[in-house]
């Protein structure tokens, strides 16, 4: 199913992006939309979208904003109702799916104001399409506040609506530095330095000079006497600024070389586009063949990220295959469990201290023994290993031997107290020692090493 969609919207944005440049007389239409989502379906950072259940919702939502726009571009042609009904049906279910559709107005409104047609196109048409879309976002607010209490869901108004110039501008040169330049792939203290600077608040005035003011400024002068070329590029850069704008000011997450890739997913699908229209249009078959050398690196880097989202995928199944305590009469206490393996999710953990009950039930169809989590930890590779032993009658040590560092809350480990447990972490996040305040009889203590449960015995 996610292979369908995702080459589903990969061929959207091909066909819209082939009409589009035609419309606008550009050589190369047909090599250039090729191109462009050819490396986006293929970019090292889609396989977060792919491979994770939970975002079904961004392909469903571009995959509908994809097909809105080409039923406005056949409204425009041929002015028959038909088509601007589905252009609004679809955006609605865009817009119920996920919020990066709150965009794509303003990316339509800058498609039929400046992009070069062959056609003219009417004020009353131009109203007529975007002003159901508007009423959609409306409605959504409006749904939001009976049902949730609040205008702006999801993560909050405190972060939706930081629009602080620099903040934005520097969160917008760091994803350019992730797609483009595969910044995540370097080592964490070189990545690190150049994310680091980037987010600097100085930097990012003058990022937001160089990325925002100046294009705005040139195309607005020189709007009239610019070259088709030099218009349907500052277009596609406009638009892809918009399609950035949802996430552009969430959290950007660079520890892990993979997590939150997701974020950046509707933007790619422009970027690449007005990649292959810089390089293709400007030189021709050197640029063909620069973009297939970078697709390639590309290439590369995803076989990498394929095999962590394996290595996840092998060590969840085998640790839920190989849970053999659902009938245990004591409580099954878990000390140590897997969060993630370079930022793949494993049993990702946000205060549920029961989420690996979550994964045996859905996968094995019944409910496991009663069961208490405790301490979570990052793995390199599913080799990784841990252990566990008794100090005392009371306590047990667990020791990461391999792998990244302690975690809990999703964040780094720090040492906490429950009524049954109290947790004191090392300062190095690579070991802790749990004293149990109530111990019975029948409980059982088990930790994760690699891809096989272990047990804590005679404790």
């Amino acid at each position: 199913m996610f292979s369908v969609l995702c080459s589903g919207v990969t061929t959207l944005i091909f066909v819209l992006f082939k009409k589009i440049l035609k419309q606008a007389n550009s050589p190369h239409a047909f090599g250039i939309a090729l191109m462009g989502s050819l490396l986006a379906m293929l970019s090292p950072f889609m396989d977060e979208t792919f491979a994770w259940g939970a975002t079904i919702h961004y392909f469903i939502s571009a995959g509908a904003m994809m097909l809105a726009w080409l039923l406005i571009i056949k409204y425009v042609e041929s002015n028959r109702l038909k088509f601007l009904i589905g252009a609004t049906g679809l955006y609605f279910i865009a817009m119920f799916s996920l919020e990066i559709a709150f965009v794509f107005p303003f990316i339509i409104a800058v498609y039929l104001f400046f992009c070069p047609k062959t056609y003219k196109v009417s004020i009353r048409q131009s109203i007529y399409i975007l002003l159901p879309q508007f009423f959609i976002i409306a409605l959504y607010f409006i749904l939001n506040i009976i049902i949730k209490g609040t205008a702006v869901g999801h993560y909050g108004a405190a972060v939706h609506l930081n629009l602080s110039p620099p903040f934005l501008a520097s969160q917008f040169a760091c994803y350019l530095a992730k797609y483009l330049a595969f910044e995540h792939f370097r080592d964490f203290p070189e990545r690190d330095k150049v994310y680091t600077f980037l987010q600097r608040n100085e930097i990012g005035y003058l990022l937001f000079t160089i990325l925002y003011i100046l294009p705005i400024i040139i195309f607005f002068i020189r709007f009239k006497r610019m070259h088709p070329v030099w218009r349907v590029g500052f277009v596609l850069y406009f638009i892809t600024c918009f399609a950035l704008l949802p996430t552009q000011n969430l959290y950007f997450m660079y520890l892990f070389r993979t997590e939150n890739d997701r974020m950046g997913y509707f933007f790619s699908l422009f970027l690449f586009m007005g990649v292959s229209y810089l390089f293709i249009r400007y030189l021709k078959w050197v640029g063909y063949l620069i973009l297939i050398v970078y697709g390639i690196i590309g290439i590369h880097y995803l076989k990498g990220e394929i095999g962590d989202w394996k290595q996840t995928g092998d060590v969840v199944r085998t640790l839920t295959n190989e849970y053999t305590w659902q009938n245990n009469k004591g409580k099954v206490h878990i000390l140590c469990l897997g969060d993630n393996m370079n930022g793949v999710y494993l049993f990702k953990n946000y205060k549920d201290t029961t989420f690996f009950s979550e994964y045996y039930e859905v996968m094995k169809s019944k409910h496991p023994s009663n069961l208490q989590q405790y301490m979570y930890w990052t793995m390199f590779s599913e080799n990784d290993q841990t252990n566990a032993y008794k100090i005392n009658d009371s306590t047990i040590q667990v020791d990461l031997l391999s792998g990244g560092w302690l975690m809990n809350n999703g964040l780094g480990a720090i040492d906490y107290e429950t009524t049954d447990a109290s947790i004191k972490v090392n300062q190095q996040k690579s070991s802790y020692k749990i004293t149990f305040k109530h111990k019975q009889p029948d409980d059982v203590y088990i930790y994760e090493s690699g891809l096989h449960w272990k047990q804590v015995n005679d404790f």
